[in-house]
């Protein structure tokens, strides 16, 4: 990782300073060590980084004579966007002001010691924010947690081995994109990630919703996902829950129109 102090990641090469990185998404890290830095001529060489970026970099900073990067990240933003990418960009260069020096959507990548820090912009609270890891931490060395000792720490191994890849059930019922579950203590955590600043859409839809579902609404939950239909889930409710038809067939449709509401749920 580059730039705890001025001499990181850097070498000498005759009057050119030679900064190395892992990889360049936006160049905001580059740009605040170019600021700590008084050498006249640089040559900026991230592992990983858009074409795009280097050449804004090159552009924007009469000091670096290079910017060489040793594979290409690919920007899938205007294929998101479409014909609204132009749009799109013109927003987020304004959001981003003289923060960075591009703004794209770069394949996401990630390292044995880390996972590059993204930001994703909050319609709600009108700034960008820092998005979640993709990787679990024991994936990573830098956010890897030390291992508990054999007697004791049972609750935290406990955590640690609930967190798995949840795989979509038979359907049409089933989880919407951008959310993840687990199972927790005895209930279920439920997240929707937020959009990120790429991806068009309104306040509602932009912000991010957690829910910890337990009791009867952690079996419906289950139920839903491994039945995939509410007929299906219900009958499986009924043959675990002491109750009349009609009051269970409320509930759990009640539940599921505030999740489908919420962007948690589709196919009901």
């Amino acid at each position: 990782m580059l730039i705890p102090g001025p001499e990181a990641g850097c070498r000498e090469a005759g009057a050119a300073l030679v900064v190395v990185d892992d990889c360049a998404l936006s160049g905001v890290r580059f740009q605040q060590f170019l600021a700590r830095t008084t050498a006249s001529r640089v040559i900026f060489c991230p592992l990983f980084a858009p074409p795009e970026l280097c050449r804004a970099v090159e552009r924007a900073e009469p000091r670096v004579q290079a910017c060489i990067n040793g594979v290409d990240l690919q920007d899938v933003a205007p294929e998101l966007h479409g014909q609204r990418y132009p749009q799109w960009r013109s927003r987020g260069s304004k959001r981003m002001g003289e923060y960075g020096y591009w703004i794209g959507y770069p394949e996401h990548i990630a390292f044995a010691w880390s996972e590059p820090e993204t930001s994703y912009w909050n319609a709600e609270t009108e700034r960008f924010e820092v998005g979640w890891s993709v990787l679990p931490p024991e994936l990573t060395l830098s956010r890897r947690r030390p291992r508990p000792p054999e007697a004791g720490g049972t609750q935290e191994r406990a955590a640690a081995s609930a967190l798995c890849l949840q795989e979509d059930g038979p359907g049409p019922v089933r989880t919407a994109d951008r959310v993840l579950w687990t199972e927790f203590d005895s209930g279920i955590a439920v997240a929707r990630l937020a959009h990120s600043p790429l991806e068009e859409a309104s306040p509602e839809e932009g912000a991010a919703r957690c829910y910890r579902l337990e009791g009867a609404a952690a079996d419906m939950w289950r139920c839903l996902l491994q039945h995939g239909t509410v007929e299906g889930a219900e009958s499986a409710l009924l043959e675990r829950y002491d109750v009349k038809l009609q009051p269970l067939r409320n509930d759990l449709a009640a539940f599921v129109a505030e999740l489908q509401n919420s962007g948690i749920l589709t196919g009901a």
